[in-house]
């Protein structure tokens, strides 16, 4: 799977719960030995034993019903772990109460997966017309 939602991540973005431009959206390195469950896995504590590195997005847009941001550099990521994911959070203070939006993996993302050298990890999100994710076809 090249991207998915989270359950509870569609439910609150349909909702209007989650401002993806105005709220702190958080992305994940995740190690390869990481397994989605996109209806369990609801809040970052599900996750946090399986993130390499985090970070906030920038230069975050919605045009046309599609979602941008800035590509990612996790910075001097410890050496040796291998990482064929992004998952992205809204920050909600703690592990327990930042939920869990959307799962990217290695399909998507550009030189992926990485093995960590101990220095930084770049990530390409998607460059095709839906960018990050996009609610139209």
């Amino acid at each position: 799977m090249t991207k998915r939602f989270y359950v509870k991540g569609a439910e609150q973005t349909l909702g209007a719960q989650i401002d993806w431009v105005a709220n702190t959206i958080k992305a994940h390195l995740m190690l390869s030995t990481y397994t989605p469950n996109y209806s369990t896995h609801d809040f970052r504590d599900d996750i946090a034993a399986y993130i390499a590195s985090s970070l906030t997005l920038t230069g975050k847009a919605i045009t046309g019903g599609v979602f941008d941001a800035n590509d990612i550099t996790f910075p001097s990521v410890t050496a040796g772990q291998v990482c064929n994911a992004v998952v992205f959070s809204k920050e909600g203070g703690t592990d327990a109460t930042s939920p869990l939006l959307l799962y990217i993996d290695y399909n998507d993302i550009t030189n992926f997966p990485v093995t960590t050298a101990g220095g930084d990890v770049a990530v390409s999100l998607p460059n095709t017309a839906y960018k990050v994710f996009s609610l139209v076809p």
